[in-house]
């Protein structure tokens, strides 16, 4: 009965994040993402942009320090050459009026674009440093490995 029980659980699970988490990004997380996809050469923008069309729901945790995103099934979903579990694939960095910059980091995970993770929560980060995040701009992008 056990397998039964977890298989309901991760059905109500999915349901519930498919009804009330959504796919929406805040204005400086579609900043990061949207800087990094312009890093990426045009194989690996039109990897990104497939799952992206296929990323379920996306999830924020740790008081949206980590952004993660969820897919549906996958079959025939292009994948990143790069297969590793928990690969830092990138560090986009956000700049706000020439202040403080506001790191953020991009992981894939066995070929897939997975997260993006802020060492601090953004909001409250932004709250101590006095930036507003209108005003957030791509100050740089490091890609760690090559993608295609």
């Amino acid at each position: 009965m056990p397998v039964m029980s977890g298989s309901i659980l991760n059905w109500v699970a999915h349901s519930w994040n498919r009804l009330f988490t959504g796919k929406k990004l805040l204005p400086y997380e579609r900043l990061v993402l949207d800087a990094w996809r312009a890093s990426l050469l045009e194989e690996g923008q039109r990897t990104l942009d497939a799952q992206l069309e296929a990323v379920s729901f996306v999830q924020h945790q740790a008081g949206g320090a980590k952004v993660c995103f969820y897919y549906r099934e996958d079959r025939g979903m292009p994948l990143f050459k790069l297969d590793r579990p928990d690969l830092h694939a990138a560090t986009v960095l956000l700049r706000a009026e020439g202040l403080e910059t506001l790191r953020a980091r991009i992981f894939l995970h066995r070929g897939r674009f997975f997260s993006i993770e802020f060492p601090k929560r953004p909001n409250r980060y932004m709250q101590q440093h006095h930036m507003q995040e209108r005003t957030l701009q791509v100050a740089s992008v490091e890609n760690h490995v090559a993608i295609a």
